[in-house]
């Protein structure tokens, strides 16, 4: 999809008309809510790569955990 296009798209979505038919107070409108929903994306991907950071550490404790207590067993036997 080239450029244009999505801001056709976006132009439709947030405004109710294509890009070409926007006033300027339109294009205001879509820039803000352009740099909203940008601003919401990256705070959101941040999020992410902290709880996928949080579940990689509790996974390889877990790991680590396990891997002791059937060492243990082992040695036990």
């Amino acid at each position: 999809m080239t450029v244009i296009a999505q801001l056709d798209t976006h132009a439709r979505r947030i405004v109710g008309k294509p890009f070409a038919d926007c006033t300027l107070a339109d294009l205001d409108r879509l820039n803000r809510r352009l740099l909203t929903e940008a601003i919401a994306t990256r705070a959101a991907a941040r999020a992410i790569d902290v709880v996928t950071e949080d579940l990689t550490q509790r996974l390889v404790a877990d790991g680590t955990a396990a891997a002791e207590a059937h060492a243990n067993r082992k040695e036990t036997v």
